[in-house]
């Protein structure tokens, strides 16, 4: 029963992750870039604090920058992603973003000096062909907004990356809140 409820979330993040795209196409057409994340990552950080707050005693006292790292690259990719939306298709945006899990294995075999098998490679590659096909039909047609995307799916990446360093020194809850903050704060005070 764990093991259905873990899958039947997994695919609900999936099909929330995939919708959100064309509803942030949308929002890009009525808000600006920075006033949107903002107030997105503000609501996910004020929803996630209780949830810290009674479940995890949060100590930010040494790990406090590597909250900051994180919500700062978070408001760099939500800042590009969220352009990019402006001046492509959601489709566009759906499938350049997700060359992410292209780049986490490579980022870390090329910096961290970590070894990637070849069942890693052949994953990421089948992924990025599967969501060629699932966004855009198999149609890419490159738009201005797709480079701001490309950029945005490094910080995805790199997010990633760090996100999955962090966990192991501060508390998911704890971190996922914080960075949420973090990234509101930064988005509302360029806003």
């Amino acid at each position: 029963m764990t093991r259905l409820r873990a899958d039947f979330v997994l695919l609900l993040v999936a099909v929330i992750w995939g919708s959100a795209f064309a509803v942030q196409r949308v929002a890009a057409q009525h808000f600006d870039v920075f006033t949107f994340n903002g107030l997105r990552f503000l609501l996910a950080g004020v929803i996630l604090l209780p949830l810290a707050l009674k479940s995890e005693r949060p100590s930010f006292d040494k790990k406090l920058w590597l909250v900051a790292l994180a919500g700062s690259i978070l408001f760099l990719a939500g800042g590009l992603q969220q352009a990019g939306l402006e001046l492509t298709t959601a489709g566009n945006a759906g499938f350049i973003t997700t060359l992410y899990v292209v780049f986490v294995p490579l980022i870390l075999w090329i910096f961290w000096r970590e070894k990637i098998g070849w069942v890693s490679w052949a994953a990421a590659g089948l992924a990025v062909i599967g969501s060629l096909l699932l966004s855009t039909a198999g149609r890419l047609q490159v738009g201005r907004g797709d480079l701001l995307e490309l950029l945005g799916a490094l910080m995805w990446a790199l997010h990633v990356i760090l996100v999955g360093k962090a966990v192991r020194k501060v508390g998911v809850l704890t971190f996922s809140a914080g960075q949420y903050l973090a990234a509101g704060v930064l988005n509302l005070a360029v806003s």
